[in-house]
Protein backbone atom coordinates (compact mmCIF):
# COMPACT_ATOMS: atom_id res chain seq x y z
CA UNK A 1 0.00 0.00 0.00
CA UNK A 2 3.21 1.97 0.22
CA UNK A 3 2.96 2.42 -3.52
CA UNK A 4 0.62 4.75 -3.42
CA UNK A 5 0.32 5.99 0.16
CA UNK A 6 2.50 7.95 2.86
CA UNK A 7 0.52 6.87 5.82
CA UNK A 8 -1.24 3.45 5.95
CA UNK A 9 -3.71 2.53 9.34
CA UNK A 10 -4.87 -0.87 9.56
CA UNK A 11 -7.95 -2.41 11.80
CA UNK A 12 -7.80 -3.01 15.47
CA UNK A 13 -10.56 -5.05 17.18
CA UNK A 14 -10.77 -6.13 20.79
CA UNK A 15 -10.25 -10.02 21.52
CA UNK A 16 -11.82 -11.13 25.20
CA UNK A 17 -13.79 -13.83 26.45
CA UNK A 18 -15.72 -12.00 28.88
CA UNK A 19 -19.22 -11.39 28.08
CA UNK A 20 -19.75 -7.56 29.13
CA UNK A 21 -16.16 -6.61 27.69
CA UNK A 22 -17.03 -8.17 24.27
CA UNK A 23 -19.10 -5.42 23.69
CA UNK A 24 -16.23 -3.09 23.15
CA UNK A 25 -15.33 -5.57 20.41
CA UNK A 26 -18.58 -4.56 18.91
CA UNK A 27 -17.85 -1.00 19.40
CA UNK A 28 -14.65 -0.67 17.65
CA UNK A 29 -15.69 -3.05 14.93
CA UNK A 30 -18.56 -0.74 14.22
CA UNK A 31 -16.54 2.80 14.32
CA UNK A 32 -13.80 1.05 12.42
CA UNK A 33 -16.54 0.78 9.73
CA UNK A 34 -17.58 4.36 10.48
CA UNK A 35 -13.94 5.52 9.47
CA UNK A 36 -13.44 3.09 6.57
CA UNK A 37 -16.94 4.31 5.23
CA UNK A 38 -15.73 7.87 5.38
CA UNK A 39 -12.39 6.92 3.99
CA UNK A 40 -14.14 5.25 0.78
CA UNK A 41 -15.56 9.18 -0.14
CA UNK A 42 -12.18 10.60 0.29
CA UNK A 43 -13.24 12.10 3.20
CA UNK A 44 -10.58 10.30 6.04
CA UNK A 45 -10.96 10.90 9.51
CA UNK A 46 -8.07 9.07 11.21
CA UNK A 47 -6.12 6.09 11.92
CA UNK A 48 -5.29 4.13 14.78
CA UNK A 49 -1.90 4.29 16.28
CA UNK A 50 -1.35 0.55 17.23
CA UNK A 51 -1.74 -0.23 13.93
CA UNK A 52 -0.28 1.93 11.78
CA UNK A 53 2.61 2.89 9.39
CA UNK A 54 4.42 6.07 7.92
CA UNK A 55 6.97 6.42 4.76
CA UNK A 56 9.89 8.31 6.68
CA UNK A 57 10.51 10.77 3.98
CA UNK A 58 7.22 11.61 4.88
CA UNK A 59 7.63 11.54 8.69
CA UNK A 60 10.43 13.90 8.04
CA UNK A 61 9.18 16.27 5.74
CA UNK A 62 6.37 17.37 8.04
CA UNK A 63 8.79 18.25 11.04
CA UNK A 64 8.21 14.41 13.09
CA UNK A 65 6.83 15.22 17.04
CA UNK A 66 9.54 17.95 17.45
CA UNK A 67 6.92 20.06 15.68
CA UNK A 68 3.66 18.36 15.80
CA UNK A 69 1.56 20.83 18.53
CA UNK A 70 0.92 18.28 21.96
CA UNK A 71 -1.98 16.25 21.64
CA UNK A 72 -3.19 13.56 23.78
CA UNK A 73 -4.50 11.54 20.69
CA UNK A 74 -1.02 11.90 19.60
CA UNK A 75 -1.68 9.12 16.26
CA UNK A 76 -4.53 11.81 15.52
CA UNK A 77 -2.34 14.48 15.35
CA UNK A 78 0.27 13.19 13.10
CA UNK A 79 -2.40 11.42 10.83
CA UNK A 80 -3.90 15.37 11.02
CA UNK A 81 -0.18 16.76 10.35
CA UNK A 82 0.44 14.11 7.43
CA UNK A 83 -2.87 14.87 5.95
CA UNK A 84 -2.67 18.93 6.17
CA UNK A 85 0.69 18.99 4.07
CA UNK A 86 -0.70 17.20 1.40
CA UNK A 87 0.52 13.58 2.10
CA UNK A 88 -1.90 10.80 0.74
CA UNK A 89 -3.39 8.40 3.75
CA UNK A 90 -5.66 5.49 3.72
CA UNK A 91 -7.21 3.12 6.13
CA UNK A 92 -6.91 -0.64 5.17
CA UNK A 93 -10.19 -2.39 5.77
CA UNK A 94 -8.66 -6.10 4.92
CA UNK A 95 -8.01 -9.28 7.49
CA UNK A 96 -4.53 -8.89 6.75
CA UNK A 97 -4.17 -5.36 8.34
CA UNK A 98 -6.30 -6.84 11.40
CA UNK A 99 -4.96 -6.80 14.63
CA UNK A 100 -6.09 -7.34 18.34
CA UNK A 101 -6.05 -5.63 21.42
CA UNK A 102 -6.94 -6.34 24.76
CA UNK A 103 -10.63 -3.99 26.01
CA UNK A 104 -10.38 -2.04 29.23
CA UNK A 105 -11.65 -4.03 31.99
CA UNK A 106 -13.44 -1.46 34.10
CA UNK A 107 -16.11 1.41 33.72
CA UNK A 108 -14.07 4.37 34.80
CA UNK A 109 -10.95 3.42 32.22
CA UNK A 110 -12.95 3.20 29.16
CA UNK A 111 -15.06 6.54 30.23
CA UNK A 112 -11.61 7.99 30.71
CA UNK A 113 -10.31 6.28 27.27
CA UNK A 114 -13.46 7.80 25.41
CA UNK A 115 -12.93 11.30 27.16
CA UNK A 116 -9.53 10.90 25.88
CA UNK A 117 -10.49 10.43 22.17
CA UNK A 118 -13.24 13.04 22.51
CA UNK A 119 -10.95 15.63 23.68
CA UNK A 120 -8.43 15.13 21.58
CA UNK A 121 -10.23 15.25 18.36
CA UNK A 122 -12.08 17.90 19.08
CA UNK A 123 -10.51 19.49 15.86
CA UNK A 124 -12.39 17.10 13.77
CA UNK A 125 -13.91 18.06 10.85
CA UNK A 126 -17.58 19.48 11.03
CA UNK A 127 -19.25 16.86 9.46
CA UNK A 128 -17.91 14.04 11.56
CA UNK A 129 -19.00 16.08 14.70
CA UNK A 130 -22.50 16.38 13.07
CA UNK A 131 -22.46 12.98 12.88
CA UNK A 132 -21.42 12.33 16.00
CA UNK A 133 -24.21 14.47 17.52
CA UNK A 134 -27.41 12.64 15.48
CA UNK A 135 -25.53 9.33 16.54
CA UNK A 136 -25.56 10.12 20.02
CA UNK A 137 -28.77 11.62 20.23
CA UNK A 138 -30.72 9.16 19.72
CA UNK A 139 -30.22 7.63 22.88
CA UNK A 140 -31.26 11.08 24.45
CA UNK A 141 -34.46 11.44 22.46
CA UNK A 142 -35.45 7.74 22.07
CA UNK A 143 -36.94 7.82 25.73
CA UNK A 144 -38.95 11.17 24.49
CA UNK A 145 -40.30 9.05 22.11
CA UNK A 146 -41.50 5.95 24.04
CA UNK A 147 -43.15 8.48 26.37
CA UNK A 148 -44.96 9.87 23.77
CA UNK A 149 -45.74 6.91 21.59
CA UNK A 150 -43.94 3.60 22.49
CA UNK A 151 -45.16 1.40 19.30
CA UNK A 152 -43.32 4.42 17.24
CA UNK A 153 -40.26 4.13 19.25
CA UNK A 154 -40.50 0.02 19.22
CA UNK A 155 -40.86 0.35 15.45
CA UNK A 156 -37.48 2.83 14.80
CA UNK A 157 -35.81 0.46 17.55
CA UNK A 158 -36.58 -2.59 15.11
CA UNK A 159 -34.87 -0.52 11.97
CA UNK A 160 -32.15 0.73 13.29
CA UNK A 161 -30.82 -2.37 14.94
CA UNK A 162 -32.01 -4.20 11.73
CA UNK A 163 -29.47 -1.72 9.59
CA UNK A 164 -26.50 -2.30 11.77
CA UNK A 165 -27.47 -6.00 12.06
CA UNK A 166 -26.80 -5.83 8.53
CA UNK A 167 -23.84 -3.12 8.64
CA UNK A 168 -22.04 -5.74 11.25
CA UNK A 169 -22.37 -8.69 8.84
CA UNK A 170 -21.36 -6.76 5.73
CA UNK A 171 -18.38 -5.68 8.09
CA UNK A 172 -17.01 -8.86 9.03
CA UNK A 173 -17.60 -10.69 5.47
CA UNK A 174 -14.83 -7.28 4.33
CA UNK A 175 -12.49 -8.40 7.43
CA UNK A 176 -13.01 -12.43 5.69
CA UNK A 177 -14.07 -12.99 9.43
CA UNK A 178 -16.91 -15.45 10.49
CA UNK A 179 -19.63 -12.91 12.49
CA UNK A 180 -19.02 -13.35 15.76
CA UNK A 181 -20.72 -12.05 19.15
CA UNK A 182 -24.05 -12.53 18.02
CA UNK A 183 -25.58 -11.29 21.53
CA UNK A 184 -23.54 -8.63 21.42
CA UNK A 185 -24.61 -7.06 17.85
CA UNK A 186 -28.17 -7.56 19.11
CA UNK A 187 -28.08 -5.76 22.14
CA UNK A 188 -25.64 -3.21 21.04
CA UNK A 189 -27.92 -0.82 21.41
CA UNK A 190 -28.61 -0.98 24.74
CA UNK A 191 -24.67 -1.07 25.57
CA UNK A 192 -24.82 2.15 23.72
CA UNK A 193 -28.03 3.36 25.72
CA UNK A 194 -25.72 3.45 28.83
CA UNK A 195 -22.54 4.01 27.42
CA UNK A 196 -23.11 7.33 24.91
CA UNK A 197 -25.21 9.57 28.44
CA UNK A 198 -22.32 8.18 30.94
CA UNK A 199 -19.95 9.35 28.26
CA UNK A 200 -21.24 12.55 27.64
CA UNK A 201 -21.71 13.49 31.02
CA UNK A 202 -18.06 11.94 31.87
CA UNK A 203 -16.33 14.41 28.95
CA UNK A 204 -18.70 17.34 30.11
CA UNK A 205 -17.57 16.64 34.29
CA UNK A 206 -14.49 18.92 35.16
CA UNK A 207 -12.00 15.76 35.22
CA UNK A 208 -8.54 15.93 34.08
CA UNK A 209 -7.57 13.34 30.97
CA UNK A 210 -5.76 10.47 32.15
CA UNK A 211 -3.32 8.53 30.03
CA UNK A 212 -0.88 6.21 30.50
CA UNK A 213 -0.54 7.22 34.15
CA UNK A 214 -0.08 11.14 33.19
CA UNK A 215 -2.80 13.32 33.76
CA UNK A 216 -3.50 16.52 30.98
Amino acid sequence: HFESLDLVGGITCIQTKRFLLQFQHTDWLYFMGIIHTFGQFGRPLTVVGNNMGIRRSCYEACGGYGTIPFSITEDYALYKTVKDNGFKVGLIFHENALVFTHPIDHLKGLLKQRKRWLTGGWDLPLYYHCMIAIFGAWYFTFPLIWFFNWPLAIGLFCIKNLFQIIQFNVLYKKLNQATSHWTQIILYDFYLGIAVPLTALYFLLPFKNQWKGRQY
